[in-house]
């Protein structure tokens, strides 16, 4: 599987190779592309980083979300949390649904979690700064039956989860006092 990785530094590779963003003259195309692709971060991202590079991706955001770009990332750059924070967590869950009693139908979803920092912790006061982490690890637990194992995140995920279930987080107050 092609993997996307994004750097602090606003590099990104495909592949292990350096793409120049400069010399791509349709970006929002461009930014398609990337949607299926396994998606890593560098150690050091922080939510402004990744933010920042959706900002050539605002287009496809808009056409695909139901967030636009400004707003989150007016949200991000002004919001101080509540307490201090460790890290902000994208990872995927499961979710079982009925649709009558003899149907069910599974679903992989991508989520945030916000981690608080605790006394130990050095943590982050605002949002923007935030450290983010993919967690490849899923849990499926369903009728006395558990399964463990491994998942990717792609581009639509991250996008999904910072453009969509963040926002839910902000708007609706959810981060923990």
């Amino acid at each position: 599987m092609r993997t996307l990785k994004i750097e602090s530094n606003g590099n990104i590779f495909i592949d292990g190779s350096l793409v120049d963003l400069s010399n791509i003259d349709n970006k929002t195309e461009f930014f398609y592309s990337l949607l299926t692709l396994d998606v890593e971060f560098s150690e050091d991202i922080t939510l402004h980083d990744l933010i920042h590079f959706f900002y050539e991706s605002r287009e496809v955001i808009k056409n695909i979300l139901s967030e636009e770009y400004e707003v989150i990332r007016a949200l991000v750059t002004t919001t101080n949390l509540p307490r201090d924070y460790k890290l902000l967590k994208i990872y995927k869950s499961f979710r079982v649904e009925k649709e009558d009693k003899d149907c069910e139908f599974m679903y992989l979803l991508p989520e945030i979690e916000l981690i608080p920092s605790n006394q130990d912790d050095d943590g982050v006061k605002t949002l923007s700064s935030i450290p983010i982490v993919i967690d490849e690890n899923i849990q499926l637990k369903y009728n006395d039956i558990t399964i463990e194992s491994k998942t990717k995140i792609n581009l639509l995920d991250v996008m999904v989860c910072l453009f969509e279930e963040l926002a839910i987080v902000l708007k609706e107050g959810k981060l923990l006092f």
